[in-house]
């Protein structure tokens, strides 16, 4: 009997204090709001604002390190470096040699193509101040006084606005002249990057190296925003070129802090890079030039040096890393350079053998070579290829190259 009334005395206990309960819950828990009947708007919140067509904001400087990397790259230690220093060494007097008393190369004016100047020629002067900051005493004062000499002359055609609107190649059957401005603002850049981050042997150097600087960055301004450039950057069908551009304006942003510099060559290396084919081809008149190949890898190198670390960095990184993989694909096991099909470079006749120093057309690739295995972290691999490659060349008589008319170095 107990078994069977106990249960339901249980039960109804429980049920009591569930009941209390549950009455004391919801004594305590506040009305609820109708929310399919919002409140009423107050009539002092200022209107919604158009997205559309935001108001001006002030321009907000960004920080230094926003797409620039603090400190040195690693110029100065690739130029001391074994292979590259003996380079450097013998082309740098070399075009020191062949620079005129005012600082201009023969070939800057005067060179039959009409009238004008040639700025493009003064680029040279890289060689020169690279053979200074490796030399000593009075042979580095001798080379960079030569080699600020060349960049003077250059800047002084410079328009009031940092064009070159005497430069020649405006003139010519071209549509555009901003292809050679270009190649020599980012050699200048090259140079005084190079140069600001290093004490000088003698104030009058140092004061003639922050005399350009102000002038470099006004011609790379006028580049980032001329209208040139949005229609050079429309129908530029070789990549080089586009990368000069970049890297021109990147080398500059790392001497001045300017961002604007900064981002106009991050937007350009950005559209470079979506064109990369899935093999690393960088794309020269729509398809692989083994030469011209190089030229493209060097300067995204460049401008990959001056980057801080980060998800942006590691994206050029891969990019470098497959478009060097591509060119590597081209040498042959004695270090001969072997692409039929390349699309802009060609050979030009049987070359003579040979012996001696060769000079820069010989040199520049396996400079390439070794400045990228460095950047990459690769010289037990790419170094001895380098090697090979640059042994090749010095078996042969100094060789130009046949082009299709529009030669780099």
């Amino acid at each position: 009997m107990l078994q069977h009334t106990s249960l339901p005395v249980a039960i109804l206990v429980t049920l009591a204090l569930a009941s209390t309960a549950t009455a004391r819950i919801q004594s305590d828990t506040p009305p609820r709001i109708p929310y399919d009947t919002p409140p009423r708007i107050d009539s002092k919140i200022p209107p919604r604002i158009d997205y559309e067509t935001p108001p001006k904001l002030p321009v907000i400087k960004q920080p230094i390190d926003y797409l620039i990397a603090p400190g040195k790259g690693i110029e100065g230690s690739f130029l001391k470096s074994e292979g590259p220093r003996q380079m450097y060494l013998f082309n740098g007097p070399e075009r020191a040699r062949k620079l005129l008393p005012d600082g201009h190369y023969a070939g800057s004016v005067d060179a039959g193509k009409g009238p004008g100047v040639a700025v493009e020629m003064q680029r040279s002067a890289t060689w020169i101040i690279a053979a200074g900051a490796i030399s000593s005493g009075a042979e580095q004062i001798r080379l960079y006084d030569l080699g600020l000499k060349a960049f003077e002359w250059g800047f002084s055609h410079a328009g009031a606005d940092g064009s070159f609107p005497t430069e020649r190649g405006g003139t010519t059957k071209k549509q555009s002249s901003l292809h050679p401005k270009s190649m020599f603002i980012e050699a200048a850049a090259r140079s005084l990057l190079l140069l600001s981050s290093r004490e000088m042997p003698t104030p009058a150097l140092k004061a003639r190296v922050d005399a350009l600087i102000p002038k470099l960055h006004q011609s790379a301004s006028w580049m980032a925003n001329s209208a040139d450039l949005t229609a050079f950057l429309a129908r530029a069908k070789n990549t080089n070129q586009i990368m000069f551009i970049a890297t021109g304006l990147q080398e500059t942003a790392k001497i001045t802090g300017d961002q604007a510099l900064a981002m106009k060559a991050e937007s350009i290396i950005k559209s470079v890079i979506a064109k990369q084919f899935a093999d690393g081809t960088i794309p020269e008149a729509g398809g692989f030039d083994m030469s011209y190949q190089t030229v493209s890898l060097e300067l995204m190198g460049r401008y990959y040096d001056t980057l801080p670390e980060g998800p942006w960095r590691t994206t050029v990184y891969n990019s470098l890393r497959l478009g060097t993989n591509k060119f590597l694909s081209t040498v042959q096991a004695d270090g001969r350079l072997y692409a039929p099909d390349s699309t802009r470079t060609v050979p030009c006749g049987e070359r003579i053998l040979g012996t001696g120093p060769k000079g820069r057309n010989i040199d520049i690739i396996p400079l390439r070579v070794y400045f990228l295995s460095q950047l990459l972290k690769d010289e037990a691999r790419m170094r001895p290829i380098g090697a090979k490659i640059h042994a090749y060349g010095q078996g042969y008589t100094h060789e130009e190259e046949c082009l299709d008319g529009t030669g780099e170095w």
